[in-house]
């Protein structure tokens, strides 16, 4: 319980080969805004993240992982994990708290299939031409960083597909 009750503790830097998050590790750190937790991640304790209140946003680096019940009880937050992951929707369940739980996104796939090839810099291309509207995450197909969609993310995308 080495952060329990810490409530000015804002962020945690997880270290990439953390294993186990412990019972009530967390618990009451009502500052704490975000979450990412590592890829070798396998257990999450009971409480663990309970009542972390300012929570918003999880990143769910770990393809799968035990996580006990009520981890995250009194949080509600926003759960984003890897499409390669094994989160399937009944394993979404049960963990305390309010989570929405999305798939990342790939960056470029512009027609939403899970894979980048010449399809999608085609759409990218009709949504920039305002030949269709916008169905993905524009921060997705904003290929240069910029902030807006333009020809220039529509070459980028294209050297990258093929």
């Amino acid at each position: 319980m080495a952060f329990a009750g810490l409530s000015q503790v804002e962020s945690v830097d997880l270290p990439p080969s953390l294993q186990t998050i412990g019972e009530r590790a967390f618990i009451g750190c009502s500052s704490l805004r975000f979450l990412t937790l590592p890829e070798n991640l396998t257990s999450i304790g009971i409480m663990a993240f309970a009542y972390c209140g300012h929570v918003t946003d999880i990143i769910l680096l770990t393809p799968e992982a035990y996580i006990a019940g009520d981890a995250f009880m009194g949080v509600t937050a926003l759960v984003t994990y890897s499409r390669l992951s094994q989160w399937t929707e009944s394993r979404q369940q049960g963990y305390g708290g309010s989570l929405i739980w999305q798939q990342e996104t790939l960056r470029g796939d512009a027609n939403g299939d899970g894979t980048l090839n010449l399809a999608d810099v085609s759409a990218l291309f009709r949504i920039i031409s305002g030949q269709v509207p916008l169905s993905v995450d524009q921060k997705a197909l904003d290929m240069d960083g910029n902030g807006y969609l333009s020809l220039k993310d529509v070459y980028l995308l294209y050297q990258i597909a093929t």
